[in-house]
């Protein structure tokens, strides 16, 4: 079956399709649903893929609040000055049913493109080698040391692409 990409800013998308956003992000279970929810209303670009109707995989790139780069910095040594670092790709999530079909190539590509060759990170498990390999065909390089995630059994990585 066909897949569709749809991408924009918040406010191109209706209310349905961002809270469709964050359930399917929620379901992985990674992120804070009232951050989440907050956060996608101030993205730079949301990127949807579906099958026929079904939302099947999002991303998105965003603007981080200082707060969290400094949180990032303490964690893992490693500074993210937002004059070279401007941007956070994250919230990439493919539903398990559409894995290992490519679509995170699809979905962190389509998300940089409004970066528009600026720095940009991501942070990911330790252990989820699939999204490791991704970023790193984007030029993403492991950066800082692991740190503690919000379960206190995952750690988490942080990933660099300096602006080209």
């Amino acid at each position: 079956m066909a897949v569709s990409l749809s991408f924009g800013s918040p406010g191109d998308f209706s209310e349905a399709d961002k809270t469709a956003f964050v359930d399917l992000v929620c379901s992985g279970g990674e992120v804070m649903k009232c951050t989440l929810q907050q956060n996608v209303k101030t993205a730079v670009r949301l990127v949807f893929l579906r099958d026929a109707s079904n939302l099947i995989g999002v991303a998105a790139l965003k603007i981080p609040i200082h707060t969290y780069r400094g949180t990032l910095c303490a964690k893992t040594g490693i500074l993210l000055d937002d004059s070279e670092v401007p941007y956070e790709v994250g919230y990439i999530l493919v539903k398990e049913t559409a894995r290992g079909q490519g679509h995170s190539n699809v979905l962190v590509s389509t998300a940089l493109a409004a970066a528009g060759g600026q720095g940009v990170f991501a942070t990911s498990r330790i252990d989820n080698v699939p999204m490791h390999k991704t970023l790193a065909r984007f030029g993403f390089e492991k950066a800082g040391k692991p740190y503690v995630g919000r379960d206190a059994k995952e750690m988490i990585q942080l990933f660099l692409r300096r602006g080209q």
